[in-house]
């Protein structure tokens, strides 16, 4: 109740809403806030929205919705082609991918065959916008085990809070 949130709600349910979309959101929200002589916290989430805000996403669209269903249908039925295909031509990838994450396998393989260029090598535009900002990043490593059930409890609290209700209701949305 004594801060305020920003970047909730801001998508419909079935609306796509990216990396490079939220850090041009919250570019936004940032200088809002600093404008009003407020300290902007950016807290949560994956370090790839982070790594979106604070360096920039290669410039060009790298998407190609055929290409992911078709990609993701080939990977799901044969992962380790998959991982073997982005070592041949992505070695850098392939090195920084584990081999068991098929998402992020499939999206560099998706860059690679829509954009032509690895993605390794795609460039990033840099921190222009950061240069003015004394950034301080910081890391949180919990124990595994109380992760998980930090995680469980939070799980339990939304269902019992009505989440199974929300989810129906999105899905019902989308048909």
């Amino acid at each position: 109740a004594e801060v305020r949130y920003w970047g909730i709600d801001v998508a419909a349910s079935g609306e796509s809403y990216s990396a490079g979309r939220w850090a041009r959101d919250a570019k936004v929200w940032i200088d809002d806030i600093a404008r009003r002589g407020k300290l902007p916290i950016v807290c949560g989430g994956s370090g790839f929205y982070i790594s979106a805000l604070l360096e920039g996403l290669p410039p060009g669209d790298a998407t190609d919705p055929a290409l992911r269903s078709a990609l993701a249908a080939w990977g799901r039925a044969r992962p380790e082609a998959a991982h073997r295909f982005l070592e041949v031509n992505d070695p850098p990838s392939a090195r920084r991918i584990p081999p068991a994450n098929l998402r992020y396998t499939l999206r560099a393989l998706e860059i690679l065959l829509t954009t032509g260029s690895r993605a390794s090598e795609r460039p990033r535009p840099g921190g222009g916008w950061t240069a003015r900002w004394r950034i301080v990043k910081i890391g949180i490593q919990p124990i595994r085990e109380d992760l998980y059930a930090r995680i469980a409890t939070r799980v339990a609290w939304m269902l019992d809070a009505g989440w199974g209700v929300e989810v129906r209701r999105l899905l019902e949305e989308e048909v």
